[in-house]
């Protein structure tokens, strides 16, 4: 990536929020994020799992432990904190799975449904409850593409020609035009944990090690 020129984020046209220790983070780390169906946008924290409600980012009080994957199937939210996935339906948390080994990501496949990865196995969830995933072949395809770039956190495709791209030093933004840089002076933190591109293709929610930043263009991204 040394040989590529990155365009500084001022050059872009946008209005950001930034979220943190006003919105219940208190500065705590942003690990994931999650749309329902609905559009509702669900996120992962050190201190438990959020939605945003159009305003505000509201806790589930019933969750209070660094929420690590979120994943949203239908009106079905699986949060991943340490061995466990929380179960929240309705707004409400109806059930907890536990597993032998800590849980490293969430997934919901298109073939699969929802895929729960450990530091040693992967399962699927079916009716609330845990199944073997006999398919290892399914382990290149659901796993990450960057985990031989461990300084790549994210990735995101708008679907036209944009590419989003988190990193331990920023987010990148792959362009026809150019390559732009999100970095300390964009972001609350260059450290990236995750990245989120809302369906307009106006909105990015990047999570970083101290709170969100909301990113809102003129027009799409």
């Amino acid at each position: 990536m040394k040989d590529i020129r990155f365009l500084p984020a001022s050059a872009l046209s946008f209005q950001k929020t930034v979220y943190n220790d006003d919105h219940l983070f208190d500065g705590d780390k942003v690990n994931c994020f999650c749309a329902a169906p609905d559009g509702r946008l669900y996120v992962g924290a050190g201190f438990g799992l959020f939605f945003f409600d159009g305003e505000v980012f509201v806790k589930y009080v019933d969750i209070l432990t660094s929420v690590t994957s979120v994943c949203c199937d239908g009106d079905t939210v699986y949060a991943a904190s340490g061995k466990s996935v929380y179960i929240v339906r309705n707004d409400l948390q109806i059930g907890r799975l536990k597993m032998d080994d800590a849980v490293t990501a969430l997934h919901r496949d298109a073939e699969y449904g929802v895929v729960l990865a450990t530091s040693k196995e992967l399962y699927k969830i079916v009716d609330d409850k845990i199944e073997p995933l006999q398919r290892v072949g399914a382990v290149d395809r659901i796993i990450s593409p960057h985990t031989d770039a461990p300084s790549v956190t994210s990735y995101a495709n708008t679907g036209d020609g944009t590419v989003l791209v988190g990193t331990r030093e920023g987010l990148f933004m792959f362009t026809p035009e150019g390559t732009y840089l999100f970095g300390k002076e964009t972001l609350p933190d260059q450290k990236v944990n995750d990245v989120f591109v809302a369906d307009d293709r106006k909105e990015i929610w990047v999570a970083t090690d101290l709170g969100i930043c909301r990113l809102q263009f003129d027009s799409s991204i």
